[in-house]
């Protein structure tokens, strides 16, 4: 080997040797010496991507030092590092990031929260939580009430005091309403919006009658017509919906029966369990009652009919750390005193607008379909006036 190959050898060891510094060392979370897969390798590769690592790694720790919220912090960490993975170009990976470093600023409890930004106006981001909550100058407009708690479910004497701490607010002003006070509360998932498809919308619909309840060949066929008969109107109802652009679909991933498994979970706007309304469509779409939710991939067969059967016009799920389960939430243009009239224990206190809590999972030895509603919730408007005795429902 001669003196000029020796030279040229050293030459491009050296180039090669720079070429190595310059590259992140390490990001926050994973070491760029052992990346394997092709989104690490463009994390390490990008030195913008390599500080948003690093800063979403701080974030995430910090949250989980909010330990009321630890376990649904981690869910929703696992969720999104899902989503992240299916990103491989740093465009994508910069979006991804930069939303999930939000959110967790979010979920950061202001005892925690240091030099942390939170994003100001919460009710533009689907599924956040909000710490726009009531103080001493901000004067409530209104109360929450329970109206029938006929199980007595520890969890909605808890919404109730969650959702009072939002009294500054009309209840018809969109708002997240999870409070950073509590803690107990959370949406630990992110919706992604999908294009429309009518193969997956055809699927919902029909989804939404139980042909296995059936007992005999004119049962069964008198399924069937109903099936066909709803999936006919909505095709028909929603087509002046779908020709201006106005129909969304997004799909997200929840365990909500908590078999260790992720149900696939379909909101699509508009639904289709009862006729189209206009009305509701245009006046009253706020972030967390857009649409109508079914489960549209599942491991449990029969929770997912139960679901898609028993659901009604519920658009929300929030998880509840005290007892690890998933709730469903039905927000109401009117009062929820109506969805109670087959149990004792209805109160009348003159509400304007409701919540019904429905469990998403069975009671022991209870036979039930779920989901199955177990409180109602109004909200009272200051000048209807609430009493002494309603407030401290328990």
């Amino acid at each position: 080997m001669n003196i000029k190959t020796i030279s040229g050898m050293k030459y491009i060891l050296c180039l090669v040797g720079l070429f190595v510094l310059a590259l992140p060392a390490k990001a926050a979370s994973f070491d760029c010496a052992k990346a394997t897969t092709t989104v690490e390798k463009v994390i390490c590769g990008d030195v913008k991507l390599s500080k948003l690592d690093e800063e979403l790694d701080a974030a995430y720790k910090m949250a989980l030092q909010d330990h009321t919220r630890a376990e649904a912090t981690k869910i929703s960490q696992r969720q999104w590092l899902r989503e992240r993975n299916l990103c491989l170009t740093a465009v994508c990976l910069q979006a991804i990031y930069k939303d999930r470093k939000s959110n967790l600023q979010i979920l950061i409890s202001p005892e925690v929260q240091s030099d942390t930004t939170v994003i100001a106006d919460q009710s533009k981001i689907i599924y956040g939580n909000s710490h726009e909550e009531i103080s001493a100058s901000n004067q409530a407009k209104g109360d929450f009430v329970i109206v029938q708690d006929a199980f007595r479910e520890h969890v909605c004497q808890r919404f109730k005091d969650n959702l009072n701490q939002f009294r500054n607010l009309d209840f018809d002003q969109c708002n997240p309403r999870l409070s950073g006070k509590l803690h107990k509360f959370s949406r630990p998932y992110t919706w992604k919006e999908i294009p429309f498809d009518m193969a997956l919308a055809e699927k919902a619909i029909r989804s939404t009658v139980d042909l296995t309840m059936s007992l005999d060949e004119e049962g069964l066929a008198y399924q069937r017509k109903e099936q066909e008969d709803r999936w006919v109107r909505w095709k028909k109802d929603s087509e002046p919906i779908r020709a201006s652009g106005k129909a969304h679909m997004w799909i997200t991933k929840i365990d909500i029966d908590g078999d260790g498994l992720d149900d696939t979970i379909l909101r699509m706007l508009p639904g289709g369990r009862y006729r189209i309304d206009p009305e509701r469509l245009t006046t009253w779409s706020c972030d967390y009652n857009l649409g109508e939710l079914y489960v549209v991939d599942s491991a449990s067969t029969s929770m997912a009919t139960s679901f898609n059967v028993n659901a009604w016009s519920g658009s929300d799920i929030i998880h509840y750390a005290e007892d690890n389960h998933f709730y469903l939430l039905d927000w109401l243009p009117g009062s929820s005193i109506g969805f109670g009239q087959s149990r004792v224990n209805v109160a009348s206190v003159r509400g304007t607008r409701g919540v019904v809590v429905y469990t998403l999972y069975r009671r022991e030895k209870d036979t039930d379909t779920t989901p199955a509603s177990i409180c109602l919730i109004d909200w009272v408007p200051k000048e209807h006036g609430v009493s002494a005795s309603h407030l401290d429902h328990k």
